[in-house]
């Protein structure tokens, strides 16, 4: 049996294939890693269905255009707040001399703290908070001579008591097209790969492959009646852990200005995501308040169960990169 056939052999046995598993040969490699088992009955398999959110995104952006996107943003990020914080517009904010609280955008940094602004008008906030522009914050303070004094700062966030989901399946994500698993057992399995791939996998009620994706893509996986959401991001620049757990704490990716190219936001990080899946330069996975955090360097593969939340890498270390063609 050639190296083909095995890997379509071991896919339909639900093993997870990586180059290394083929060194010993074919057969030798069927053998050892998928030897012939005697299987149960088969259940019934789930319904199963993705959906993706994908935004237009137009080849130019005029002001009205600029205009329309940093407004959805404001609104998608201020209401997410206004659930957990009553607050009034800096306008009727000022008439006020005890405790008040504020939902703006931040306008700019100053000394001591920074300039907050609603549809209604702006105010400087004394805070020793660190923000950065645009960031979407409610504040709790007092107004004294036009001026607020913070006393507490509040973030979009991710709820307290936000848990995971559990529900019976397998996420595939990888970042490149040759010699990628190919297949893996599951109550269902989804394959995002965000290129589309040099391979062929039919799509039917237990497996489906989903390729090129928008940047962000925010999927949401239905199955009897249960929903996982999935959020998958490729910064412009390489982050940190810390940079990724402060998207979520803020509900926003924080795009350059120049990756902005629609009116609405597709940066929103709406609903809070089960898994968020970061292609950056690091491979670590973190838990943040019920959302599980995986973040993969470019040529990488990592199977997710969406049950147990177990996390595997398919390689101990990075493949090896396909050689540049020199210019």
């Amino acid at each position: 049996m050639d190296r083909q056939g095995v890997v379509r052999e071991l896919t339909k046995r639900g093993v997870l294939v990586t180059p290394e598993m083929l060194e010993g040969g074919g057969l030798e490699a069927l053998h050892k890693h998928a030897p012939i088992q005697t299987h149960a009955p088969k259940k019934a398999l789930p319904k199963l269905s993705v959906k993706i959110r994908r935004a237009e995104r137009l080849p130019q952006m005029s002001v009205e255009d600029f205009g329309s996107y940093y407004n959805a943003r404001y609104a998608g990020l201020r209401d997410m707040i206004l659930k957990r914080m009553p607050a009034l517009s800096i306008n009727k904010a000022r008439e006020g001399f005890s405790d008040v609280s504020v939902v703006g955008m931040v306008k700019e940094k100053g000394p001591g703290g920074f300039v907050l602004e609603d549809t209604t008008g702006e105010i400087f906030v004394v805070s020793g908070d660190d923000v950065a522009g645009d960031d979407v914050v409610g504040v709790r303070g007092v107004i004294k001579e036009g001026r607020m004094f913070q006393k507490e700062l509040m973030w979009p966030d991710v709820p307290a008591n936000n848990v995971r989901k559990a529900v019976p399946g397998v996420l595939l994500l990888s970042t490149f097209m040759d010699d990628i698993i190919r297949g893996v057992a599951g109550d269902f399995t989804l394959m995002f790969i965000p290129e589309e791939p040099n391979i062929e996998i039919a799509d039917d009620e237990k497996r489906k492959l989903i390729t090129r994706l928008p940047n962000p893509c925010a999927a949401s996986i239905n199955t009897e009646g249960s929903t996982f959401s999935l959020l998958i991001y490729t910064p412009t620049r390489e982050v940190s852990l810390d940079d990724v757990v402060g998207f979520l704490k803020r509900r926003h990716l924080s795009p350059d200005k120049r990756e902005i190219s629609t009116k609405t936001d597709p940066y929103l990080i709406e609903p809070v995501p089960d898994l968020f899946w970061v292609i950056s330069g690091e491979r670590r996975v973190e838990r943040y308040r019920g959302v599980t955090i995986i973040m993969t360097r470019k040529h990488d593969a990592v199977k997710y169960d969406t049950g147990t939340g177990e996390v595997s890498f398919a390689y101990n270390n990075p493949p090896p990169q396909t050689p540049h063609a020199s210019s």
